[in-house]
Formats: C-alpha cells, sequence, structure tokens
C-alpha cells in the first residue's frame, strides 16, 4: 500500500515519509532471507516423509520459499561470502530507491505559447499553470501568454496528440526523450550489478536467475518467442505506419508544409500520437461520447452480476460499518466477499500469494485479459451500457444545459457506435505491441550478460534507440542522445526480466477466447471448466504452463495474438 504513496501523493512531505518507509521495508526483508537457521529449518521439512504427505499447495509453496532463500545465497555460499553477497543486494536495492525516487520527483516540461499549443483542448491548457511575469496580460495579447506543459500528468502525450504544430510536438518529444539524465549512471550501475550477483550464484546471466521465479521458466523459451513475434508482428507494424505516413502527408500538404524531407520514408516517433487521433476520428470512433455510456460504478456493477452468472459465483458487498481500519484504507473502497452459488461456499484459496498481483507475472494478466476480449462482443457491450444521465435526474438537467435543443441522449450506446468501436478496435495495435516487443527484448538482452567483457562493454543508449527503430519502424535518428530508458520504472521495480510478460498474456489469453469461448460465448460448462481449470488454481501450481495445456488440451498457441490482428483486417 505505502508505494502507492511514491506516486499518488504530490505532497514532498509524504514522499519523505514513503522513503523511510520503503528503507526500513528494504532493511527487514534483508534480514528475513538472511535467517540461515530458518534456511536449514525449511530444507529440513522438505527432506521429511511428511513433506510428501502434503497438498499440492503447500509442497508449492515450501519450494517457493526455498527459492527465495537461495536467491538469498544460502546453500551456495560460504559464511563470509554470503554476507558479502547480502551487502551487495542492499546496495542495488538502495540504487533502485534512488531510481524510483527520481522518476517519482521529476518536475520537468516545457513552456510553450498558447499559439504553439493550438489544437490542445481548454481542459489540458487549464491544468497548466501560466508564466508568472505574463499571467496578467490583456487578452489582446492573449496569444502571447505562456503555459508550463509537465512531462508528468500526462502533458507530453496531451501535446503529442493534440497540437497542430509539428515544431510544437517534436520540440515536446525530444525534451521529454532528455529528462532524467540523473537516473542513467543509476540503471546502468544496477544492471552490471545484478549481472555480477547472478555470476557470484553461479547462474550464467541475471536472467537465468530470474526466470526461475516466472511460468516459462527458461530464457530460451523466451527468446524462441519473441523471435517468432518478432518475424510475424514487424511486417504487420510496417503496415500500420504506412497509413500513418500517407495521412501525415496529406495533413501537410494540406497545410502547405510539406518539405522534400517530410515526402520521403522516415516516420518520426513524434508524429504518431497526432496522427493517430486524426486516422481514428475518420473512423467516427469517438472516445468521449462512448465513455458517457460507461459510468464507472454502474458498469462494474453490470459486469460482475455478469461474472457472477457465468462464473456461478455470488459478489455480496460488505457494509462499510464492519470493516475495520485494518481492511480498507479508503472510505470510496468497497469489499466483496465472493461466495460459490451452488454449494454456498466462500471462495478463497489456501494461500493468498499465489494470487492477484502475486502471480507470476507472465501469467498473471491473462485472465483479466481473456475476460476482456470476451466483453468485446457486441451483446456484451450494449450489454454493459447505460448513459450517465440516467443514474440521477441532475445528471441529465446539466447534460441538457450543455447541450440546448439537442435530443436526450439514448439510454444503451447506439448500435453504430458499437460497430464502430468493435469494428475498429485493434487500431495500431500491432504498433503498441511492438513498443513492447523492442522493451521487452531490450530487457531480456541487458540482463543476459554472461561474461566480464559484456558487462564492460554494455552500451544502453546504443542498444536502446537501435531496437526501438529496428523493431518499431520508425526513425529514431535525432532522439539517440536522450535517456528515455531512466525513465523505465519496471526494470527497477521487480519487472526486471520480464517485460515480456505483456506479449505473453496477451498471446495466451487470445488463444484461451478464440480456441475455447469464441464459438458459443455463454456456454456455462465452459465457463465452470476455465473456472475449475484454470481461474480457481491462481499460481499455486508448481508448472502453470502443464495447467494451461491440460485446460486446452495442447500447448497454447503463442502466435495467437498476431494471427487475431491479421483476421480483423
Amino acid at each position: 500500500m505505502i508505494d502507492m504513496l511514491q506516486y499518488g501523493s504530490p505532497s514532498l512531505e509524504t514522499q519523505g515519509a514513503f522513503d523511510e518507509a520503503r528503507k526500513l521495508y528494504l532493511k527487514a526483508s534483508a534480514l528475513w532471507v538472511a535467517d540461515e537457521p530458518f534456511f536449514r529449518l525449511l530444507e529440513a521439512v522438505r527432506e521429511k516423509p511428511e513433506f510428501q504427505a502434503l497438498d499440492a499447495e503447500s509442497k508449492h509453496w515450501l519450494e517457493k520459499e526455498l527459492l527465495e532463500y537461495r536467491h538469498a545465497g544460502h546453500g551456495i555460499l560460504g559464511h563470509v561470502e554470503l554476507e558479502e553477497y547480502q551487502k551487495r543486494n542492499m546496495e542495488i536495492a538502495e540504487l533502485e530507491r534512488k531510481f524510483q525516487q527520481n522518476l517519482a520527483r521529476e518536475a520537468g516540461g516545457v513552456w510553450f505559447t498558447l499559439e504553439e499549443l493550438n489544437g490542445v483542448p481548454g481542459d489540458e491548457l487549464t491544468k497548466w499553470r501560466d508564466s508568472p511575469a505574463e499571467a496578467e496580460l490583456t487578452n489582446e495579447k492573449h496569444q502571447q501568454r505562456k503555459k508550463f506543459v509537465p512531462f508528468a500528468n500526462g502533458g507530453t502525450l496531451a501535446v503529442l496528440t493534440h497540437a497542430h504544430s509539428p515544431e510544437t510536438r517534436k520540440r515536446m518529444f525530444l525534451e521529454d526523450n532528455v529528462k532524467l539524465k540523473e537516473n542513467m549512471p543509476l540503471f546502468e550501475d544496477i544492471i552490471k550489478r545484478r549481472a555480477r550477483q547472478a555470476q557470484a550464484l553461479q547462474y550464467p546471466s541475471h536472467a537465468a536467475l530470474r526466470i526461475e521465479r516466472r511460468m516459462v521458466k527458461t530464457t530460451e523459451w523466451v527468446k524462441g518467442f519473441l523471435r517468432q513475434l518478432q518475424a510475424t508482428l514487424c511486417p504487420y507494424g510496417r503496415g500500420e505506419i504506412a497509413v500513418l505516413q500517407r495521412r501525415r502527408l496529406d495533413d501537410l500538404r494540406a497545410r502547405g508544409q510539406l518539405h522534400d524531407k517530410e515526402a520521403g520514408d522516415s516516420f518520426p516517433p513524434w508524429v504518431k500520437p497526432y496522427y493517430e487521433r486524426l486516422v481514428q476520428h475518420e473512423f467516427e470512433v469517438d472516445q468521449l461520447k462512448i465513455s458517457e455510456f460507461f459510468p464507472l460504478e454502474r458498469t462494474a456493477t453490470n459486469m460482475l452480476g455478469l461474472f457472477a452468472s457465468l462464473l456461478n459465483l455470488r459478489f455480496d458487498s460488505i457494509p462499510s460499518e464492519k470493516l475495520t481500519r485494518d481492511v480498507v484504507w479508503h472510505d470510496t473502497v468497497r469489499v466483496f466477499s465472493v461466495w460459490d452459488t451452488k454449494e454456498d461456499a466462500f471462495i478463497g484459496t489456501k494461500y493468498t500469494r499465489f494470487h492477484g498481483y502475486r502471480l507470476p507475472p507472465d501469467f498473471g494478466e491473462t485472465p483479466s485479459i481473456m475476460l476482456e476480449n470476451w466483453c468485446w462482443m457486441k451483446d456484451v457491450l450494449k450489454g454493459l451500457s447505460c448513459h450517465y444521465t440516467t443514474l440521477h435526474q441532475d445528471y441529465l438537467a446539466d447534460w441538457r444545459k450543455q447541450h440546448p435543443g439537442e435530443p436526450d441522449p439514448p439510454k444503451e450506446i447506439p448500435n453504430d457506435l458499437v460497430e464502430n468501436l468493435i469494428k475498429y478496435r485493434y487500431f495500431n495495435r500491432g504498433l503498441y505491441h511492438l513498443y513492447q516487443l523492442s522493451t521487452s527484448i531490450f530487457d531480456l538482452q541487458i540482463h543476459s550478460l554472461s561474461t566480464e567483457e559484456e558487462i564492460e562493454d554494455l552500451d544502453l543508449h546504443k542498444l536502446w534507440y537501435d531496437l526501438r527503430e529496428e523493431i518499431e519502424g520508425m526513425d529514431f535518428s535525432e532522439c539517440k542522445n536522450g535517456f528515455a530508458f531512466g525513465t523505465f520504472a519496471h526494470l527497477t521495480a521487480g519487472y526486471d526480466v520480464c517485460y515480456y510478460a505483456y506479449l505473453c498474456c496477451t498471446a495466451v489469453a487470445q488463444d484461451l477466447f478464440l480456441s475455447v469461448f469464441a464459438r458459443d460465448p455463454y456456454n456455462r460448462d465452459t465457463w465452470d471448466k476455465y473456472r475449475r481449470g484454470v481461474l480457481e488454481h491462481g499460481g499455486s501450481q508448481q508448472n502453470l504452463l502443464r495447467m494451461l495445456e491440460d485446460f486446452l488440451g495442447r500447448p497454447p498457441n503463442m502466435n495467437a495474438l498476431v494471427e487475431d490482428l491479421m483476421r480483423s483486417r
């Protein structure tokens, strides 16, 4: 919970309190895994005959706990070596803390005149502060007022998506690209130290050590998956860039801004969000209008009802007066207990460490992505929708004031809006996945250093920007003096050797939906099989990949991600 305060609180005092709490937690964690007598006790339990009589989940718990202690050096290093190894681990944790702290406190941005920000919506402009020297300018000098656009909190994205001026978008991107220079040496030091720590435990690389905590267990599996994806996804992404490039050239030509260099094949990254928006607008997909039909509270309630029906569950809301301060930490949070409707039994598993966010990341998001795919069906979308003005008469009165003379909005989302939404749901999804792919390969390569020569020769700048250019197909030539990897929070917050998890979970989820649910999406026997075979186990199985194979009756089709994109064309 305290991790949320690092990014969620604007108070430097609160962030300072987080830093102190984080230090205490890191120190306590180091003491726990330094407890050699406890490690010996775990080993002794593992060797007892009674271990074989334990249930599978309890066996898995013990094996996972032993792995934590082995990764801390127990059973591998001598006493003196062990102390030194654990000391170096604490030093890495401190570097990671500094990296995250810099990221959380980053407060940079760019000053632009209102003329330079032409096209950016007014609700975005009001979020940003005026130049103190010009805040009192008269309306006649309105265009010379300046706004400070922060990199954080959506500032960069708003400018890249909406500003009409190509120079404004370029400047915003390039300035954002060189922020947090101080994180670059920290990141490099972390990567090199991790490599040497893995070698101290007799692993060939940090990747080989970390992969033992994942679903797939071998770096060769990950490399093969990413290579296959690169071969099939890159050509698809080039086609998406071609669509954006044509729209860009048409736009520049219409504005009289088309020059020889723009007319070539070069497609820099700072033009992508703007032309994605223009093309999407031509599809008549109005995200703001769509959002009006999915108010949070009603949508969440409808989804719970839908899943309860399909999975034979009951979600009982627990009244706030029955909650203690130890259970919930904000009065807007709602808490439910979950029950099996057939057996009238409370739903739980034995150990919380195998469920929710504690799942191996390369499996953990698969169930939610599968359900998201299912929710994209037309009848499901319509069933979940209701215009927010139907929730209270005051909402409708406000809407009528804002839309004088217009008829009241329909109660549920119109068919044409749903059809366009579904038809174009995969628009530029290839480029979205290609960013994940280039980042996943970067993550794997920097953590696969296996010799001292490779460690010393590491060139993060070159690797990061060369990979993005090669995989994503855009021109990063003007960006290569930047430090964008210095903003990569995942790799210093427990997601090292795991960024591929997003692609892995998406591929498995697509395979599950297309091969099991798509033909008969409301089949209760299928949903019950999915609940019993996958959902209720969570991460409690020793071999999650085999669990998926048992459910599918074959190995997962890891190319399903691309096959689904191709099918949508």
